[in-house]
């Protein structure tokens, strides 16, 4: 399986971050403003199925901005990629890890459970 590779905010001027999105071939943008009440305790995350027409560049899918906390956000960094989430960090705060977990890491086994 193809592993999704982890794109980073392209510009942010105060509040505005703008993106390419992922694997597109049209060049295409996406912009969010970052509500100033939210950047302390919210994570802000880019988040996309993608998927074209058969044969053709024709984006089907639609991306859209996902808000965390900080619970929410370890999880899903850690498991959205083997759902098939695109997952692009548009704003973190501070201390927060932006690290994604990699198709290559699913199905390892764990010591979590005893044998």
């Amino acid at each position: 399986m193809k592993e999704e590779k982890k794109s980073s905010p392209k510009k942010q001027d105060s509040n505005k971050v703008v993106i390419d999105l992922p694997q597109t071939v049209t060049g295409e943008t996406f912009e969010y403003e970052v509500p100033e009440n939210e950047k302390e305790h919210t994570a802000h995350i880019y988040q996309e199925k993608v998927r074209f027409a058969t044969g053709s560049p024709l984006r089907l899918s639609k991306g859209y901005v996902q808000k965390y906390d900080r619970q929410g956000w370890d999880n899903f960094r850690a498991y959205g990629t083997s759902q098939g989430w695109t997952i692009v960090p548009l704003h973190l705060p501070s201390g927060w890890s932006d690290e994604v977990g990699t198709l290559s890491s699913v199905g390892k086994k764990s010591n979590q459970r005893p044998k």
